[in-house]
């Protein structure tokens, strides 16, 4: 298990697809806590959320000791005392392409790596993006009253399942300055078929808001429910391609209902 971990590892340069990276990483990582749990006779011992991305070598100290022993958390560094803060947005492609609104050419032209989107609307003639979307609206008004930074950390294709496994690496990778609030929106890829059962969905964000008090204890987090499908639009819209497949409406209401019972817990 170590080897294939290390493997992936060095491969991630080489995937275009972050979320089936970290999937792999997960299920990589899964088998080794697995073998050691039941080696050490700690199958009711988790391992935290911050351990994603331990080795071998941590993860069987952190079994060795009963769940004491762990890898020293690196310092943050001390925002600058003038520095504006910053509102992270996190989520899935309704996040990542929260600056705009686009159509369905846009959307396959994007998965063939082209660097810039404006490359991609003087391809399709410029008739495939409207907007702004609720992301730039966002900036917009807290960048013009000078009060907050916007942080777009969405990725196309993220489920409840991967953010909870790399939402350390990710606020390890945020700027020095302080975080004021974070917006998690999920629910729509967990929602489609082959994605994340409603169960797990909604023990995965009370994990996710428990993760992001601890490691942004000043920020207030904040919970968006995926929103409405047309289920008669949609399957015409991307032809059943991809995560096209099983979305409705019916499908989505559990998991938006989860993500407001999520939120009164938190």
């Amino acid at each position: 298990e170590r080897s294939l971990l290390d493997s992936l590892a060095h491969s991630a340069l080489a995937m275009s697809s972050l979320p089936l990276l970290l999937e792999q990483l997960a299920s990589a990582q899964r088998a080794v806590v697995e073998a050691l749990s039941s080696e050490y006779f700690c199958e009711d011992l988790e391992p935290p959320s911050c351990a994603f991305g331990w080795g071998e070598e941590a993860l069987r100290d952190y079994f060795e000791t009963g769940g004491e022993s762990a890898p020293p958390k690196a310092a943050p560094a001390a925002p600058a005392a003038d520095a504006r803060p910053v509102i992270v947005c996190l989520g899935d492609s309704l996040t990542e392409f929260g600056s705009h609104v686009v159509g369905p050419k846009f959307a396959d032209a994007t998965l063939k790596n082209t660097p810039l989107a404006s490359e991609v609307l003087r391809a399709t003639d410029g008739n495939e993006e409207h907007g702004p979307g609720w992301v730039a609206l966002l900036a917009r008004d807290y960048q013009w009253r000078t009060t907050a930074d916007v942080l777009n950390r969405g990725f196309s294709g993220m489920t409840s399942r991967l953010l909870r496994a790399d939402l350390a690496s990710i606020v390890a990778s945020l700027p020095s300055a302080p975080v004021a609030a974070v917006v998690v929106t999920l629910g729509a890829n967990d929602a489609a078929e082959g994605g994340v059962p409603r169960d797990e969905f909604r023990q995965n964000l009370d994990a996710i808001c428990g993760a992001l008090k601890e490691l942004l204890p000043s920020a207030a987090v904040l919970l968006a429910t995926p929103p409405p499908i047309n289920h008669q639009v949609w399957p015409a819209t991307t032809g059943g391609k991809g995560f096209g497949g099983g979305r409705s409406l019916e499908r989505l209401k559990p998991y938006a209902e989860a993500v407001r019972q999520a939120a009164a817990g938190a």
